[in-house]
C-alpha cells in the first residue's frame, strides 16, 4: 500500500501534465519545470522529493542514475563511516521522473555545515573519516551495482578536456601561454593504467555535510564508473586552504588502496583537469574581476596551484 506522501506526489505530477491546447512555449516552460518540496510520511520522517517533467534527455538520465544509485546505498548494511541517504519510493514514466529519499540525519535542519569551512579543515579527524568512507563506497558500491548502468569516465577523456581546459584559459588570459604549453606536455604523456571503481562523480563541498564529527554525502545522480582519483581529485582541489588537512586526506586514502601506484599517477593528472575545471567554472559564474572575499583568496589558490602542478 502506498503512503500517503508517495499518493500526494503522483496526483501532483498528473495535475502537471501538458495540456493540447497550450502554446508550444507554455509546454516548453512546464517541460522544464523541476521541483522540490518537504514534507513528511506516514512514517513521520523527514523526506526529500525530487522530480522534473523535462523532456531533456540528460536530466533524465541524472535522474534516473541517482534513482539507481540511491537503491544500491541503501541496499548496504552501513554506509561505511559516512551517512548516506535512503531510498523510500521513485518512478520514471513518459512525461516525468521522480524520486523520495529520506534526508540525512539532520541535513537542512542546522545540524550540518557544507564545504571546506575553518572549522572542518581544522580537524583532521574529518579528513580521516572522509577517506574512509569515500574508499568503502567505491569498493563495495561497485561490487553490488550493474557496471552496464553507470558511465563510464575514462582517462583518455580527461587528458582531452584537460588540454581544451587549458587551451581556452590561456586564449582568455587567464593563464599564460607558457603555463598552457607546459600543461598540455604533462597531459599528453601516455594515459596511466585504469582501474576502474564507483565514483560519487561530483564531490563539490555543497555535497558533503559535516557535524559532530560526522560526514554526509548527498546528490548521487553524477554517479560513474572511473579511477579513484577522480573523487579524490574533487577533494584534494577543494581543500587546498589547508595542506596539513589535504595531506591527511589523500594519505588516509592512500593507506586504504590496494592499488596506491596507480591512483596515485592518475591522480597528477586529476589534480590539473580538476583545478582546471574549477577555475573555469568561476569564471563562467561571475567575472574574475568581480570575485571577492573567500571566493577570490580560493580562486588565487587555484591559480598558484595549477603552477607546481607541471
Amino acid at each position: 500500500m502506498k503512503n500517503k506522501f508517495v499518493t500526494s506526489i503522483e496526483e501532483k505530477l498528473k495535475k502537471l501534465h501538458l495540456k493540447p491546447a497550450e502554446t508550444p512555449a507554455a509546454q516548453a516552460e512546464r517541460k522544464e519545470e523541476c521541483f522540490k518540496s518537504v514534507a513528511e510520511n506516514e512514517e513521520k520522517h523527514r523526506v526529500f522529493f525530487k522530480a522534473s517533467l523535462s523532456a531533456d534527455p540528460e536530466i533524465q538520465r541524472a535522474l534516473a542514475n541517482e534513482v539507481y544509485i540511491l537503491k544500491k546505498i541503501t541496499a548496504l548494511k552501513n554506509g561505511g563511516h559516512v551517512l548516506l541517504p535512503k531510498f523510500i519510493n521513485g518512478k520514471a514514466g513518459k512525461k516525468f521522473i521522480w524520486h523520495v529519499r529520506e534526508y540525512v540525519d539532520g541535513e537542512n535542519f542546522g545540524d550540518w555545515q557544507t564545504g571546506f569551512k575553518k572549522s572542518v579543515l581544522d580537524d583532521n579527524h574529518y579528513a580521516k573519516k572522509l577517506a574512509l568512507g569515500i574508499y568503502y563506497l567505491q569498493v563495495n558500491l561497485l561490487a553490488t551495482a550493474d557496471e552496464k548502468k553507470l558511465s563510464v569516465r575514462k582517462a583518455e577523456q580527461v587528458l582531452k578536456d584537460g588540454k581544451l581546459l587549458a587551451t581556452k584559459l590561456a586564449q582568455e588570459k587567464i593563464i599564460t601561454d607558457s603555463l598552457k604549453d607546459s600543461l598540455i606536455k604533462k597531459l599528453s604523456e601516455p594515459a596511466s593504467q585504469e582501474t576502474l571503481v564507483f565514483c560519487h562523480g561530483n564531490l563539490e563541498p555543497k555535497n558533503i555535510l559535516y557535524s559532530k564529527n560526522e560526514v554526509g554525502l548527498i546528490n548521487w545522480k553524477n554517479a560513474t564508473t572511473s579511477n579513484p582519483a577522480m573523487d579524490i581529485g574533487y577533494i584534494w582541489a577543494y581543500s587546498l586552504g589547508n595542506k596539513e588537512w589535504q595531506k591527511e586526506f589523500i594519505d588516509s586514502y592512500l593507506a586504504l588502496s590496494s592499488n596506491q601506484s596507480i591512483v596515485e599517477k592518475r591522480l597528477e593528472t586529476e589534480k590539473i583537469y580538476r583545478t582546471l575545471h574549477t577555475i573555469n567554472r568561476f569564471k563562467q559564474e561571475s567575472k574574475i574581476q568581480s570575485i571577492k572575499g573567500d571566493k577570490k583568496r580560493f580562486f588565487d589558490l587555484l591559480k598558484e596551484a595549477l603552477a607546481t602542478l607541471v
